[in-house]
């Protein structure tokens, strides 16, 4: 890590400085963690990321169109169309409520279309299968096998963090007439795999070094399988496209690769690039 510094303030009506270690809610960046805590069981036999998804939730189970597949929520060419998941989660009870809710939509499902189809809920999906096949709730599975491997002591699912005087936490705020009001960052599982994560500069860097570089804590898992482009995400005029591997977002960038993920909350936004 050569650099990393945190600028302006943390909070609305105070002179708190944002650091480097400030904590942000960064939205789908967290879907590169969800991806990775995926291919961890994949790795260890405990699921096979070409199975359909409802063979361990029950998911899509009557989508038209062949068995959606793990692989197919991972990297956002299952056809099921986007969705805004974030904005609507507070209306939706738990995750029967869930299921009704993607009982509505499948019937919308693309099975004539094999570019990527942004789908936040595809990823809650996979968090709730990573509970399932481990018996853990998602934010322990994750902490255990990714953030203690990488020493990423301070990142968290537990929005709660933000109500503590002490914590260095960035104050969830929207704006209004021209200034900002501070805001609540409610707790919803459904929210923990495409967005839920709450993380600092240094330990993103931290988690990007090790997809960087393969790091063998992380139970062998070739980080590779996640940076290898599988669908087009988005597809410019000048001929180049952006794709989709497991959680990140891959195009050219002059004669390297870019590999990132944005996120927004609506609160605070921060993105991931290698």
């Amino acid at each position: 890590m050569i650099v990393r510094r945190g600028f302006g303030q943390r909070s609305v009506d105070t002179e708190k400085p944002a650091t480097a270690d400030t904590l942000y809610a960064v939205g789908s960046v967290a879907k590169s963690v969800t991806a990775l805590a995926t291919l961890v069981l994949d790795e260890r036999n405990q699921l096979d990321i070409e199975d359909a998804v409802s063979e361990y939730v029950p998911y899509f189970e009557d989508a038209p169109g062949d068995p959606i597949s793990i692989h197919q929520l991972l990297s956002h060419t299952s056809g099921m169309p986007r969705d805004d998941l974030p904005f609507i989660a507070t209306e939706i009870d738990g995750w029967d409520d869930f299921r009704t809710f993607l009982d509505g939509t499948i019937d919308r499902r693309r099975t004539d279309y094999h570019q990527c189809i942004y789908y936040n809920s595809g990823y809650a999906v996979l968090a709730r299968l990573v509970e399932v096949v481990t018996g853990m709730d998602f934010p322990s599975f994750v902490e255990r096998t990714i953030f203690d491997s990488l020493g990423m002591s301070r990142s968290t699912y537990d929005s709660s963090v933000i109500e503590e005087e002490s914590a260095d936490v960035m104050t969830p705020y929207f704006s209004e007439n021209d200034g900002f009001t501070e805001a609540t960052l409610a707790e919803n599982p459904l929210l923990h795999g495409p967005g839920g994560l709450l993380s600092s500069v240094t330990e993103l860097a931290t988690f990007l070094q090790a997809h960087m570089g393969d790091n063998p804590s992380l139970n062998s898992v070739p980080l590779k399988r996640l940076r290898t482009p599988i669908g087009t995400l988005k597809r410019f005029i000048d001929g180049t496209e952006r794709a989709y591997g497991y959680g990140w977002e891959i195009e050219p960038f002059d004669s390297d690769t870019l590999i990132s993920h944005g996120g927004g909350t609506g609160r605070s936004h921060r993105p991931l690039h290698s």
